[in-house]
C-alpha cells in the first residue's frame, strides 16, 4: 500500500488525496494513461477508461549498466528508490513484469535487473529473472501474507529493505559458466557439406541482385533433402530443412524452384508465421523462437535453415553491431542446439568493385563477423574473355577461405506450365573471392605496376604454357597484385587454355614480332590471320 503524507508525491501529482501517476512508454515520450492511486483505505487503483496501461514509470534516474527494480506498482517502486537510490520501474500489473523486464534487458545488456516479487508471485519473478538473466529479490518468511516491500520497509524501516534488496541474487542454474580447458575434448567442426556449410554455425550468401542466391540456396536445400551431392561431388547426408523467407512466395516461386532442383519437397518446412487467438501474425524470432525449435525437434534431422533475407531476423536498425548481434543470436543459438547449418542470404552495397568482397554485405559488420564462413555469388568476366557466374569463399573462420564453383542459371519446365530457374553447377576455380571477383573491365592500375607485370609476363611465359598457379605464385613473390597481371595479361593478348583436371594454363601468342603486342599495327607480316582476333590472337 501507499504510505500516508507527502513523501510519494514525488512520483506524481496529488488530487484530492490522490496519487495521479504518467503512464508512459520506455522511451519517455508523452503519456499513454493515467492511474489514480487513493489515500489508504480509500479504494482500488483507477486507470483511465479504455487507455492501454502498457507503459511504465520510472522513480528515480535509470544509468547504463546499473541497477533497476522491476516492480509491479508504484508503492514497491518508491520503497526500492527510497532504500538504495536505484532506479525502480513500475509495471502497471504484474501481468507487465515479464514484457517489461524483457525490455529492459534489450535496451542494456549490462544492466543488473532485480525483479521484485509481488505477494505469492515468487516462483513467477524467479523465473522471469532466469529469463533476463537477471536477480530475483527474497521474501523474507516473516512476512505477513499480504505484505510487499513496501509494507516490510514501514515495519521495519529502509535501512532493513536495503539489506534485503542487497541480497537479492540470481535464481538457480543462472549466472556466468567458466569452463576449464582441462575439463573440455577437442571436436573437430561437423560439416554438412565440407569447408562451405557448417552444422551449428551462421553462413551469409551474399551478392548483387540478380546473381540468383536464392536459387543457390534452394539448389542447396534441393541436395540436402534428396541427399544428392555438391559441387564438389561429395555425397550429403539426407535431412530437413527449414525455410523462412520475407521476400519470395513459397507456392508459386520457391516451391517450383525446389521441384526443379530435384529437392524431395516432403522434407521442406516453410515458416508461415505464428498463430495467436486464432490469428496468423509473422514469425517474430525474438518471441516464437521456442515454438520453432520444439516444431524442429518434432520433425528430427534438420540439417539447414535458410533465412531470406537475414535481415529479416533484425526488428532494429540493421546498421547497429550491437542490434544485429542481438536479432541474430537466437537464430544462431538454433541452429546449434539442432546442429544444423543456418545460411542467412544478403544484398552486398553498391560500388565498392575490387574491395574484398565480405565487406561488401549490406548493414553492420556484425552479419559478416558472427557468420563463420561468408559465401559471395557474382558474375564476372572469365580467362577466357567470357562472363561466367561464380560461388566463391570470401571469409571462413573454420576452414579454407579461398576456391570457389562456376554456377549457371537456367529456366527449366518444373511442372506442366510451371517455369523455374534452377543452378547448374559448373568446374571448381581457385583464388581468393576478391581475385575471382574482380572484372578486369572495372579496374584501374598505376601505368608502372602495369609496365613490371607486363615485364613480369614476357619473362615468366617466354615460349613456355605455364600453369596459373605458378605464375600467381611468382607475382606474390615479385610484389605484383593479381589484379595488374591480369590486367597485363590482357595488354599482351596471352593466350588462356584450360587444361587437364579444369586447371588453366597460360602462354605468349606465337606471333612474328613479340614485342610490341600491345599496338598490333607494329606487328610484322602475319603468317596467319585467321589467328587473330579483337585483342590479337585467340585460342589455338
Amino acid at each position: 500500500m501507499v504510505p500516508a503524507g507527502d513523501s510519494l508525491r514525488i512520483a506524481g501529482a496529488s488530487v484530492a488525496g490522490w496519487l495521479v501517476v504518467p503512464v508512459l512508454p520506455l522511451d519517455g515520450s508523452e503519456p499513454a494513461s493515467l492511474q489514480f492511486i487513493p489515500p489508504p483505505g480509500a479504494g482500488k487503483k483507477l486507470n483511465l477508461p479504455g487507455a492501454s496501461v502498457a507503459g511504465v514509470f520510472i522513480v528515480g534516474d535509470m544509468v547504463a549498466g546499473g541497477t533497476t527494480f522491476v516492480c509491479e506498482g508504484i508503492g514497491q517502486a518508491w520503497a526500492c528508490w527510497k532504500a538504495t537510490g536505484f532506479a525502480a520501474v513500475v509495471c502497471f500489473g504484474w501481468g507487465r513484469v515479464r514484457a517489461v523486464a524483457a525490455e529492459l534487458r534489450k535496451r542494456d545488456a549490462l544492466a543488473r535487473l532485480v525483479v521484485v516479487p509481488d505477494v505469492g508471485k515468487e516462483g513467477e519473478a524467479e523465473t522471469i529473472a532466469r529469463e533476463v538473466r537477471g536477480a530475483c529479490a527474497p521474501m523474507p518468511t516473516s512476512w505477513d501474507t499480504n505484505a510487499d516491500v513496501n509494507d516490510y520497509a514501514q515495519r521495519e524501516g529502509f535501512d532493513a529493505l536495503e539489506a534485503l534488496l542487497h541480497s537479492a541474487k540470481a535464481p538457480p542454474g543462472n549466472g556466468v559458466v567458466l569452463l576449464n580447458g582441462a575439463d573440455l575434448i577437442p571436436q573437430p567442426v561437423a560439416w554438412l557439406w565440407r569447408d562451405w556449410l557448417a552444422l551449428g554455425k551462421l553462413h551469409i550468401l551474399a551478392g548483387a541482385p540478380g546473381q540468383g542466391k536464392t536459387t543457390i540456396a534452394v539448389a542447396m536445400a534441393a541436395t540436402v533433402t534428396s541427399g544428392g551431392r555438391w559441387p564438389d561431388g561429395s555425397r550429403c547426408d539426407r535431412g530437413h530443412v527449414l525455410i523462412w523467407s520475407g521476400e519470395d512466395d513459397p507456392a508459386d516461386t520457391l516451391l517450383p524452384r525446389l521441384i526443379a532442383a530435384g529437392a524431395d519437397v516432403s522434407r521442406i518446412h516453410f515458416v508461415a508465421g505464428t498463430r495467436t487467438n486464432g490469428e496468423l501474425q509473422p514469425f517474430d524470432p525474438a518471441c516464437d523462437m521456442a515454438q520453432l525449435a520444439e516444431q524442429a525437434k518434432n520433425l528430427g534431422g534438420v540439417r539447414l535453415i535458410v533465412v531470406d533475407p537475414v535481415v529479416s531476423a533484425v526488428t532494429g536498425d540493421s546498421h547497429k553491431n550491437t542490434e544485429v548481434r542481438r536479432a541474430l543470436q537466437p537464430l544462431v543459438d538454433l541452429a546449434s542446439n539442432m546442429g544444423a547449418a543456418l545460411l542467412g542470404i544478403s544484398h552486398f552495397s553498391k560500388g565498392g568493385q575490387g574491395q574484398d568482397p565480405a565487406s561488401r554485405v549490406v548493414g553492420s559488420i556484425a552479419f559478416t563477423a558472427v557468420a563463420r564462413v561468408v559465401l559471395v555469388a557474382a558474375k564476372v568476366k572469365g580467362d577466357d574473355g567470357q562472363a561466367r557466374r561464380i560461388l566463391a569463399r570470401g571469409k571462413s573462420n573454420i576452414g579454407p577461405d579461398d576456391g570457389g564453383f562456376e554456377y549457371d542459371i537456367t529456366q527449366v519446365e518444373a511442372l506442366p506450365g510451371i517455369h523455374a530457374s534452377r543452378i547448374e553447377w559448373g568446374a571448381a576455380v581457385e583464388g581468393s573471392a576478391r581475385e575471382l571477383l574482380t572484372d578486369p573491365a572495372e579496374e584501374t592500375e598505376d601505368g608502372n605496376a602495369q609496365n613490371s607485370a607486363t615485364a613480369f609476363l614476357q619473362e615468366v611465359l617466354k615460349d613456355e604454357l605455364v600453369p596459373v598457379k605458378s605464375i600467381e605464385a611468382e607475382a606474390k613473390e615479385a610484389g605484383l597484385s593479381w589484379r595488374t597481371i591480369r590486367r597485363a595479361s590482357d595488354s599482351l593478348c596471352v593466350m588462356k587454355k584450360r587444361g587437364t583436371e579444369n586447371r588453366w594454363y597460360w602462354s605468349l601468342p606465337k606471333l612474328s614480332n613479340t614485342g610490341n603486342l600491345s599496338n598490333l599495327s607494329n606487328v610484322g607480316t602475319l603468317d596467319n590471320l585467321d589467328n587473330m582476333t579483337e585483342c590479337g590472337v585467340r585460342d589455338e
